[in-house]
């Protein structure tokens, strides 16, 4: 019998019954706003312009649209980071969304009250969806202020490394 508490060096394709283990997760992509960011309009459900691909495996994120259309049936793990900004301390909630085919499928909701109103309000949405080949995914947010503009942040150029405060991917 083989002592599992020793250390092995494999050469060739782990198996097991004859199948092959492990995979690929793909296809998969990351993208983020670049520059300032995209405003938007309060109170209103916005598609969110992720245009600059950080990766696309199998080039089915479409930076025209900001669609990920797999082409490959399965599960997905998808994941939003959302950096909502109101310069004024003007936030009331925010509500970052993942769409499938046109339609809201997950959310996360974050609000601050009357006496906690708020400058900034970083959101996440981590789920997993099924997707058909022919399925498709977006990503929007919803950002409520009592007055003024509303931003989904950009890069954040302060450290010189053009870190994104927003961005989203997906994996298989």
């Amino acid at each position: 019998s083989m002592d599992l508490t020793d250390t092995f060096n494999f050469t060739g394709t782990l198996q097991q019954n004859g199948a092959g283990i492990g995979g690929d997760n793909k296809p998969a992509f990351e993208a983020k706003i670049n520059g300032t960011g995209q405003d938007i309009t309060s109170d209103t459900n916005t598609k969110i312009a992720f245009a600059t691909e950080n990766f696309d495996t199998d080039s089915k994120y479409d930076t025209s649209n900001y669609r990920f259309t797999p082409t490959v049936a399965g599960k997905y793990f998808v994941y939003m980071v959302i950096s909502h900004r109101q310069n004024q301390n003007k936030g009331r909630y925010a509500i970052p969304m993942i769409y499938k085919n046109g339609t809201p499928y997950q959310g996360a909701f974050h609000y601050g009250n009357d006496d906690y109103k708020m400058n900034w309000i970083l959101t996440t949405v981590n789920t997993t969806i099924t997707l058909d080949a022919d399925d498709y995914i977006e990503a929007y947010t919803r950002f409520k202020v009592t007055s003024g503009n509303c931003t989904v942040e950009g890069n954040d150029n302060t450290s010189g490394t053009d870190i994104p405060n927003s961005y989203w991917g997906a994996y298989r």
